[in-house]
């Protein structure tokens, strides 16, 4: 008899999640696999966007361990229809402004992750957010923090995302 542990009942979901992925981007059609990797993101990246379907927690919870997470400033993507490499879209920074973690006029930076590392590309303000370049090498599902720093995507770095952009080349 096989005995489950937490992660593999958690590898066991994952596989499941990947199937439903890819069976609802092929109804919609587009790649049902857009690409080999899928993009990491840290634990406050994951709650960031998680946060925004939390509602309450029960009392309960109050007694257990917590977790120390932390949500980074929403962000949401202001542009609409089939997005491409080469492509400007917005990236709203909805109900804020956001200026770099210096509080100067030091730029600000949009880096997409990919499995290989961040690519960076400048964020140019606009109203209600930045334009930012989608880069080359970013296909499907793809998520885009906004940070003052061009080098390294860190919980130090993170202003504020990530935002989720489908990119279809």
């Amino acid at each position: 008899m096989a005995i489950l542990t937490p992660r593999s009942c958690i590898a066991s979901v994952l596989g499941i999640e990947e199937r439903h992925t890819s069976y609802l981007r092929a109804v919609q059609g587009e790649a049902p696999i857009p690409q080999p990797f899928e993009n990491p993101l840290t634990f406050n990246e994951v709650y960031t966007l998680a946060s925004a379907f939390i509602v309450s927690c029960p009392d309960s919870n109050a007694a257990k361990p917590q977790l120390d997470l932390s949500a980074y400033p929403a962000l949401a993507l202001g542009t609409s229809g089939t997005i491409k490499s080469g492509d400007t879209i917005l990236i709203e920074t909805p109900g804020y402004s956001l200026v770099s973690i210096s509080g100067d006029d030091s730029p600000l930076y949009a880096a997409f992750i990919t499995i290989l590392g961040p690519i960076f590309v400048d964020a140019v303000p606009t109203d209600g957010g930045f334009n930012v370049v989608v880069p080359d090498g970013i296909n499907g599902q793809s998520y885009a923090v906004l940070t003052g720093c061009n080098e390294a995507v860190t919980d130090e770095t993170i202003s504020a995302g990530p935002v989720i952009v489908e990119i279809t080349n």
